[in-house]
């Protein structure tokens, strides 16, 4: 039970270690999208990249030197950072596709917009993240955690006072 409780603390902890450099990055160093180590975690809001990136999950984009034709990429595209299939390269930028859309995208990507391929996909993770968000999902998550740190603590103690008082 220890290991298991060690573990939560070190996923407890590398949250939110994550979630604050997330924030100074977004805040502070005024960085948009906010990145930590040039790691963009970002989620997937359409179902134009389905069935490979289902709508609800959260993908991580890393910056790169080169990108190939068939890497799954993340770029500002207006005010928004989309996620598409690259179709096509030329000096200039790349031409993108969503897996599930039926025509390319309008306009070429320019490769100063491109934040990096995607190199991790957690389905339904991003679904998690955005429930989390709220003000209950907070509570819950803090509740949770704390009654997994301290309950098997304090029936470790319960069961070993019992045995020093029968002794």
């Amino acid at each position: 039970m220890r290991v298991f409780r060690a573990a939560v603390l070190i996923l407890l902890s590398a949250v939110v270690l994550i979630n604050g450099a997330l924030l100074v990055s977004r805040f502070v160093l005024k960085q948009e999208p906010p990145h930590v180590f040039g790691c963009y975690p970002m989620l997937v809001a359409t179902g134009s990249m389905e069935p490979n990136l289902p709508a609800g999950s959260l993908v991580i984009a890393r910056a790169r030197e080169d990108y190939q034709v068939g890497d799954v990429i993340s770029f500002r595209q207006g005010g928004a950072v989309v996620t598409h299939r690259i179709i096509g390269v030329d000096p200039e930028g790349c031409r993108t596709a969503g897996d599930a859309n039926t025509a390319p995208d309008s306009a070429p990507v320019p490769w100063d917009a491109v934040l990096g391929k995607v190199v991790l996909c957690l389905p339904w993770a991003g679904r998690l993240a955005l429930a989390l968000r709220g003000p209950i999902g907070i509570l819950a998550l803090a509740a949770g955690g704390g009654l997994l740190l301290f309950l098997p603590e304090r029936r470790g103690k319960e069961r070993y006072e019992d045995k020093e008082k029968k002794a």
